[in-house]
């Protein structure tokens, strides 16, 4: 066994010797070393403290002699619960069987998994026929298969009826099989799953995905699997409720639907399972149950709620599709989207040899069936999508089925105007929109300003996204000055903007500058007027308009007007402004010095009638000379003012 932090190495000897393993992330620094503390012949040493997801390369010695050690003896640890990497994993039923079948299976899975490594080897029970002694087990199981997997791969196995064998247990060993002597097993719960106490039955967690081996022919507590209640039932459902990972697969040997070499319609045992575990693994929702003891292939639609015989089999009733699921654009072949209830059924137990059909094979509630090619099942999981596959030995896929999680989805997005949005499918595999198709798995729509909603479907037309874009107003800058100034004075233009984009000032169709704040030196009249302030990002655009006034101070005015008289205060800063002819409106006035420089902007003041005069304090300010401008709705008159 193995997790994401410990694996277990076992070993055999002829005779009593010390162990020791050597190991390291190289083949060529195994600087890091685990020894036996006694000799003995039986060895299991558990290593710790590991990487997650890593490649370690071993060396076994024996009394300090070198036994195994090439490229070939590496392991590499689970990844941490939950991950949605991609996992490859691979499960042989009834391979135990020194037939010629059993050697090209093996060979057949070797090459297509080529250079990658197998993320984990589940047996689905009569691993090592026909009584599943450990001298079998040495010649059907270990001899086999020593070149091909064991070195490098994390074994889980289930027991079958061969793995017992009523005729000669118990023998000299004990009361259990050799089965249980030879596999290591997390029964308490050192992968993740709840502890078991028992190496009859237990779980563990691989990336996403939470695994179940059962027991579906030994006695545990003086009951077996089908006969409820019992401590196997009770604990397997307390685990299946306790499972949050996104995929369950649970395995055992005996099929509940079965019409190859066994008949579940026929056989106590099958029937009894079907109508008893069944149940269980509806109500928990389990996506895929694994079984061996047939000598065949057989893979079901996706069921729910069926525990009867074939003959009562209706797929409108008790299938949530009646799709192949093969997802290969062929006719009636969209994989299976699992939204709630619904278990995929397979049996492969031809890893070791085919047998025959019963009455009535195939099985109606299957859609593919093979009784005449050996192989194994290759189960592959990325994320959301789950891919099984009939490997035969002779290399071909003879089925495929795909099921899916948490697609078709409605997705919406609330963006900024202008912001690039990017959006990946709710499946991992190509997709099309009538924008186009989509590149390296992910659709990138940029400097959008307008709402927009659109559909998005894989290749052959299965599935399909709902995308709204909501995009957010752009924001509208806020244009200011220090209008109104006087003429030779500067101009400040302001702005305030809380948004992404650049900032632009026009004055009469021209561009004055690209900036928040500008500044215009020594202005003339000609520099009055709409000045606007784009705000522009990408292809979002907002824009805010700002009046300036720039005043003229004439000689000829300040020398003849005579409208409002100057009342100087000697020893005070104050002057009155005498404003008997106008009588109403609002105004306001202007403190400037002698160059036009603006010193002082008073606020906005409403004539009242009966007070005809102001009063200016020029206090703090310098003795020299200043000009006064008075401002109205429809008058204007400039005096010149001397402080002393």
């Amino acid at each position: 066994m193995g997790s994401s932090t410990n694996m277990t190495i076992r070993l055999i000897a002829d005779i009593e010797v010390f162990a020791k393993i050597k190991y390291g992330e190289s083949f060529e620094n195994q600087t890091l070393n685990l020894s036996s503390l006694t000799a003995q012949a039986s060895h299991i040493l558990q290593i710790e403290n590991l990487k997650p997801k890593t490649k370690y390369y071993y060396s076994v010695y024996l009394n300090d002699k070198l036994i195994e050690g090439d490229t070939s003896n590496y392991f590499i640890t689970s990844p941490l619960a939950g991950g949605i990497e991609k996992v490859s994993m691979v499960a042989f039923g009834d391979c135990g069987t020194l037939q010629t079948a059993q050697v090209k299976v093996a060979e057949s899975v070797k090459s297509y998994f080529g250079s990658k490594p197998i993320d984990g080897w589940l047996l689905l029970g009569d691993n090592a026929y026909n009584y599943g002694f450990d001298k079998e087990y040495q010649s059907n199981f270990f001899n086999v298969y020593q070149k091909y997997f064991l070195r490098n791969t994390v074994i889980w196995p289930a027991p079958g009826n061969h793995d017992y064998s009523d005729k000669v247990w118990p023998n000299d060993i004990g009361l259990k099989p050799d089965y249980y002597n030879i596999f290591s097993v997390p029964n308490l719960g050192e992968c993740g799953g709840l502890a078991s106490g028992t190496s009859a039955y237990y779980s563990y967690n691989y990336a996403n995905i939470h695994f179940v081996s059962l027991d579906s022919y030994g006695v545990n507590d003086s009951k077996k699997l089908y006969e409820s209640p019992n401590s196997q039932t009770d604990w397997l459902e307390v685990d299946l409720k306790a499972n949050s990972a996104m995929w369950t697969v649970v395995y055992f040997h005996h099929p509940p639907f079965s019409k190859g070499s066994h008949d579940s319609d026929k056989e106590l045992d099958l029937i009894a399972i079907r109508e008893n575990i069944v149940r269980i693994l509806d109500k928990y929702k389990v996506d895929v149950v694994l079984s061996g003891h047939s000598h065949s292939y057989e893979r079901s639609y996706l069921l729910h709620d069926y525990f009867g015989n074939e003959l009562s089999f209706e797929n409108e009733k008790y299938a949530s599709s009646n799709s192949n699921a093969n997802y290969n654009g062929s006719i009636n072949s969209c994989p299976y989207i699992k939204t709630d209830k619904g278990t995929i059924y397979v049996v492969a137990g031809s890893s070791g040899w085919v047998g025959s059909k019963s009455e009535g094979y195939p099985h109606n509630a299957m859609v593919n069936s093979n009784v005449e090619n050996p192989g194994a099942f290759i189960l592959e999981v990325e994320s959301n999508k789950f891919t099984g596959k009939f490997l035969t030995s002779n290399g071909v896929i003879f089925d495929e089925f795909t099921i899916l999680k948490n697609v078709n989805q409605k997705i919406d997005k609330l963006i900024e105007c202008g912001e690039e949005f990017s959006v990946k499918p709710s499946w991992d595999g190509k997709a099309f929109t009538e924008l186009g198709i989509w590149n390296n798995n992910e659709f990138t729509i940029d400097s959008l300003n307008n709402n927009i909603s659109f559909l998005i479907s894989d290749e052959y037309g299965c599935l399909a996204d709902t995308i709204n874009v909501q995009v957010l107003d752009y924001p509208k800058p806020v244009a200011f000055s220090n209008s109104p100034i006087l003429e030779r004075q500067d101009l400040q233009l302001t702005s305030k903007f809380e948004g992404n984009g650049n900032l632009t000032w026009l004055f009469k169709k021209d561009t004055v500058g690209v900036a928040e704040n500008l500044t215009l030196n020594n202005v003339t009249i000609e520099n009055a007027g709409e000045y606007i302030l784009n705000a522009n990002y990408k292809t979002c655009i907002n824009s805010d308009t700002v009046s300036v006034e720039v005043l003229k101070i004439l000689e000829k005015e300040i020398e003849n007007e005579n409208i409002a008289s100057v009342f100087p205060n000697p020893g005070s800063d104050v002057f009155t402004l005498d404003l008997e002819m106008f009588k109403g409106g609002e105004y306001y006035y202007l403190i400037s010095d002698i160059n036009g420089h603006l010193l002082f902007k008073s606020k906005l003041i409403k004539f009242i009638e009966g007070k005809s005069q102001v009063s200016v304090n020029l206090e703090g300010f310098a003795s020299g000379n200043y000009f006064c401008i008075l401002i109205g709705e429809d008058f204007k008159v400039v005096k010149k003012i001397i402080k002393k």
